[in-house]
């Protein structure tokens, strides 16, 4: 099973923290963005040519993934949210946890989640039926 893990630039530590408990059982992950530079005032301090890199390398994350999971930040990710509905416009498996802030987490073709760690469970089992 592939999975791609998406959130707030900001929050980059804590889905690093999410993809190596996934990695750890067994699960790829599709595109770890957070081992990628790290701007003191975020990503869009980077050159045009290195934003586009990173945003095409992201949208074959989603598109390579299984399952695209949304770990929702308080505020910010706009990132996230584009992710979200390219996945959903792929037909991809799209889990939703943490913070609803959009109407569109409501969604049928969307599992949402209260907790990142249910979300985190909910990969594991589907992994196993997958």
């Amino acid at each position: 099973m592939k999975v791609y893990v998406a959130t707030a630039f900001a929050h980059r530590d804590h889905a690093s923290k999410w993809m190596r408990m996934l990695e750890e059982k067994g699960i790829e992950i599709t595109f770890d963005w957070t081992e990628c530079e790290n701007p003191v005032r975020g990503e869009l301090e980077l050159t045009l040519d290195r934003q586009r890199e990173l945003a095409e390398l992201d949208s074959e994350g989603v598109a390579d993934s299984d399952i695209t999971w949304i770990v929702a930040p308080e505020s910010g990710g706009c990132g996230c949210w584009f992710e979200m509905g390219y996945a959903l416009g792929l037909g991809k498996k799209v889990i939703v946890s943490g913070h609803r802030r959009t109407i569109f987490t409501a969604l049928e073709e969307i599992e949402y989640f209260d907790t990142n760690k249910l979300a985190y469970w909910r990969i594991l089992r589907l992994a196993e039926i997958m």
